[in-house]
């Protein structure tokens, strides 16, 4: 063979060659391509790093094929030849990975650092059980309004008050006060809680311990009202005021429907706060009729009457009621009938127990209703654990005798008609507190 014809072969075989090689090697294409992750928000001055992933038709990832890394706005973020992007000033930007015709987003966002923090309202007063909203105020250090930050909520003291951070919502537990706090990005704002059945718009009218029993002794605001009874006696374990407590006792033979002495203060209030510590001996008998009555809050020209009781027979359980007697319009009672002399157990929260030998607080807001108009109520506290919401109560009618509650008293009255008390048993009065608007 001539050496021409070998050189011609020869170039033959190479182009071949190398056309062959070329068809192996050719890219493959790219049918999807995502960025991950595909939203990011941060703070100027701060990186995250972007991954761009591409795959073939068949879902075969494609790689070592250089990729090309773009910023719609280089002024809000701008991200390096690797995928790094790096947040320059607050605004949004789309950055996007290319290769070829296929192009994936993310979506920069870079939030402007929150300045302050505020705290609405800035102080708060609520009883135990209720809740109040709060409201977050952000700002950036221009004064711009911000949104969509995570806050975290405190509370110096959770047994007094607590935020469920769902609702922004601060919860009164128990009398007392607490700080509440909500942190943003390290900026804090506080709000002082006050948690108090008592609104702060009142004004005390008594403030008793039991020193004494008559007035001629020692409290010339209150009326007695009995021959040897209440009577005063030593307990140091009184909650409030110790030692004196004031003591009723029932003896054996004592007949049901009747009191053993009473003390009373006048009132000439529309709106009344009580509060009083009192206690029942261990072996305290209740009633056969359930009914054990504490206190009488009078209205009415002594015509109408809030009741409250330990609801209780011989040994049993006992727990708060309401009795409410001779409403100027009928008012539902316990088992869902309309009367004008109803009985109401607890609506509200979990019910709680009166524990015989045990002081328990209890505390009652009472409303006067516009005479002859349903908006009366009454709200009810046992140890700060609220008992009983009784709203739009028509306690006196439009003549009424007065417009006022007239008189609060304590009148232990054993019963219910009927009833013969088998052992001897007391009930104890260590304070009561009383204001009224």
């Amino acid at each position: 063979m001539s050496a021409l014809r070998r050189a011609h072969a020869l170039g033959l075989l190479v182009v071949a060659a190398g056309a062959c090689h070329t068809s192996s090697t050719e890219p493959r294409r790219v049918a999807t391509a995502v960025v991950a992750p595909d939203t990011a928000s941060f703070f100027p001055g701060t990186q995250r790093q972007l991954v761009a992933a591409f795959a073939d038709e068949h879902g075969k990832p494609i790689t070592g094929v250089p990729v090309t890394w773009r910023s719609s706005a280089a002024t809000i973020a701008t991200v390096s030849l690797t995928g790094i992007v790096t947040a320059v000033a607050p605004g949004t930007a789309t950055v996007t990975a290319t290769i070829g015709d296929k192009v994936a987003a993310a979506d920069i966002s870079v939030l402007a650092p929150v300045a302050t923090v505020t705290l609405t309202p800035g102080a708060l007063r609520i009883p135990p059980g209720d809740g109040r909203h709060l409201v977050v105020s952000l700002a950036d250090a221009a004064g711009h309004a911000l949104s969509g930050r995570t806050v975290t909520w405190s509370s110096s003291n959770t047994d007094v008050a607590l935020v469920d951070p769902s609702a922004a919502l601060a919860i009164g537990r128990r009398d007392g006060t607490a700080v509440l706090t909500a942190t943003v990005e390290g900026k804090t704002a506080s709000v002082s809680m006050t948690v108090s059945a008592e609104p702060d718009s009142l004004t005390m009218i008594t403030d008793r311990p039991f020193n004494c029993i008559r007035p001629t002794e020692c409290e010339s605001d209150w009326d007695f009202y009995g021959s040897d009874q209440p009577t005063i006696h030593n307990d140091p374990t009184a909650p409030k005021s110790p030692p004196n407590v004031a003591r009723i006792t029932w003896h054996p033979g004592f007949e049901g429907g009747s009191g053993q002495g009473q003390t009373c203060r006048k009132l000439a209030h529309t709106t009344v706060y009580m509060s009083a510590w009192l206690q029942l001996s261990a072996n305290f008998e209740g009633h056969p009729t359930g009914a054990n009555k504490l206190f009488y809050i009078a209205m009415n020209g002594n015509q109408t009457f809030i009741v409250p009781e330990a609801d209780g027979v011989g040994d049993a359980q006992l727990a708060p009621r309401f009795v409410l007697q001779n409403l100027a319009a009928p008012y539902q009672d316990q088992n869902g009938a309309l009367a004008t002399t109803v009985g109401r157990r607890q609506n509200f929260s979990q019910p709680v127990q009166i524990v015989r030998g045990e002081w328990h607080r209890y505390e009652y807001l009472l409303v006067m209703n516009t005479p002859g108009a349903p908006n009366g109520s009454i709200d009810a506290w046992q140890d700060g654990v609220r008992t009983f919401s009784l709203q739009n109560i028509a306690f006196i009618p439009a003549n009424a005798h007065s417009t006022t509650f007239e008189s609060i008293c304590w009148q232990p009255i054993w019963g219910g008609q009927g009833g013969v008390v088998h052992t001897q048993f007391y009930m104890e009065l260590d304070h009561v507190y009383i204001s009224g608007k």
